[in-house]
Parts: C-alpha cells; structure tokens; sequence
C-alpha cells in the first residue's frame, strides 16, 4: 500500500502547525531521496550532504513551510534543492577564478526565503491542476526534460505538452499576479541551463 499521500500530508499538517515532528518525518522519508538527487548535480557526496541538511534547517526556521501542500511536496522539494545545487556549483566555479571570497559572497548570496515562497505558492496552485498537466509542468520545470523527451514519457505529441505547458502558465498568470509567475519562472529555469534549447 502506497503511504506516500497519508505521509505528505502528515508532514505539512505538522510543519503548517510548527511542529517539530513535521520536520523530523520530512528528514526521515526524503533525507536520502534528496541527498541522491542533489548528488547528481555536484557530484559530491559529502557536499550533497551537507547542502541537504542545510535546507532543511533553512526550511524549518523559514516562513515557506507554512505553504507546503501534499500533491506537490515532492515536486517542491526536488525543485529547491537543485536550484540550491546549481547555486552552489556556480559559487565553487566562481571562487576558483576570483581571490576575493568575499566579493564572491556578495554575489552569491544565500538562498531567500522569499524566493521559495513564491516557488510554494505557485506549486499550490499546480496542485488544483489536472494529473496530465501536473506531469507536464514537472517533466519539463523539475526534471529538466526537453518537450520531445517529456512527450515521450507521456505518451503524447509534443504540440500537446506544448498547449497544456502554455494553458498551465496562462492559468496561473490569471490565478496570481504576473510578477509572482515570472519570478518562479526565472528562478526556476534560471538553473535550467536546457529549457531555452526544448524541442
């Protein structure tokens, strides 16, 4: 029997309700989950470690748990830990081709909780979308797939990802202001060195 639905909400009933429990559940059933998919970036284990835990202090100490909803947990969750990763991979490149840490520093500033707010909100309402369209959106914002690659997975043409892709983002544009959807769009596929490439 499938437990991932019962766990998810679970989790952010408790996170919503500051309950440390939330933030222990979320750790033991995503910790490893996180800490693998955050390693395919970096390709660092202890440094994928490291950053993982990281952003569940950052989580538990910041304003976005209280956002989280069930359907869309997962998707949330993999989505800021990869635009942590590529955060941290160019802050390394960077660092090996400046003296000035610094200035670095200052370019890269850590993570806000504000971006991350915008990023829950918007996956709140992905969540009131249908199941097709739900897998579009992931495929092409959280897995980083081209529209040919997306389409195979699904099981549709790629004019159809395209229009449910399009139809999704005009959705959204209606349901919150204009300024919140760009935002997520640019943090989101700011760490998406593909998505201006999709076929």
């Amino acid at each position: 029997m499938d437990t991932a639905p019962t766990t998810n909400k679970q989790i952010c009933d408790l996170l919503r309700a500051h309950d440390p429990r939330g933030i222990k559940l979320l750790f033991d059933t995503r910790y490893k989950s996180l800490v693998s998919w955050t390693n395919t970036f970096i390709n660092d284990l202890a440094e994928a470690e490291d950053l993982v835990q990281e952003f569940f202090i950052d989580l538990w100490n910041g304003n976005v748990k209280e956002e989280l909803l069930p359907g869309t947990l997962d998707s949330f969750l993999r989505v800021l830990v990869r635009n942590r990763a590529y955060n941290q991979m160019k802050k390394r490149d960077a660092l090996k081709n400046h003296e000035d840490i610094e200035k670095v520093d200052a370019i890269f500033q850590e993570y806000d909780d504000s971006k991350d707010k915008v990023i829950a909100q918007v996956f709140s309402e992905i969540e009131t979308f249908p199941e097709r369209t739900r897998q579009v959106l992931n495929g092409v914002f959280v897995d980083g797939l081209k529209y040919r690659e997306v389409a195979d997975r699904l099981g549709v043409s790629v004019s159809t990802v395209k229009t449910l892709l399009g139809n999704a983002i005009e959705k959204l544009r209606e349901r919150l202001d204009n300024d919140r959807v760009a935002q997520f769009l640019l943090v989101v596929t700011s760490f998406l060195p593909r998505i201006h490439t999709k076929k």
